[in-house]
């Protein structure tokens, strides 16, 4: 019985996504201000360019994440060689090296975790402030077959 219910939301759910669809693509104004037009045109753009960004955003936190594993690989290896080492002067250098990429590692995290929060989470954030202005021109849209269907 639950199955069945959760099956028939699943379909009345798909149909009314069907009804939106549709009704999105057979209704069109004919649109006698340029600037409604004007304005879902450069919103589209926005959104195109804000998604682009992101996709950048998250390139960038994800190569910094990788120098964040690489640095400290390469910060132990220094380590390990520094540990093996018989002269003590190029033993305090490799050991001072790998105490520096250690230190470099802490910093990329800090810079990947600062690019996810500050650049990534507001370009989401303006991406959401223009969806809304998309469902909002959509609902216009709406509407107005409302209003024509009812003269």
């Amino acid at each position: 019985s639950s199955g069945i219910n959760a099956e028939y939301g699943g379909i009345k759910g798909f149909m009314k996504n069907m009804e939106t669809m549709v009704t999105k693509a057979t209704a069109r104004i004919n649109e006698v201000d340029e600037w409604y037009e004007d304005k879902q045109g450069h919103i589209l753009e926005m959104e195109e360019t804000l998604k682009k960004i992101l996709a950048v955003v998250d390139n960038i936190v994800a190569d910094r994440r990788d120098l964040v594993a690489k640095s400290a690989a390469f910060g132990a290896s220094c380590l390990h060689l520094g540990e093996g080492e018989d002269n003590a002067s190029l033993r305090r250098a490799i050991t001072k090296l790998s105490e520096l990429e250690n230190n470099l590692s802490t910093v990329h995290s800090e810079m990947a975790d600062s690019d996810l929060f500050v650049f990534g989470e507001t370009v989401k954030d303006y991406i959401s402030i223009i969806q809304a202005a998309k469902a909002a021109f959509d609902e216009r849209v709406k509407t107005f077959s409302v209003w024509e269907s009812s003269q």
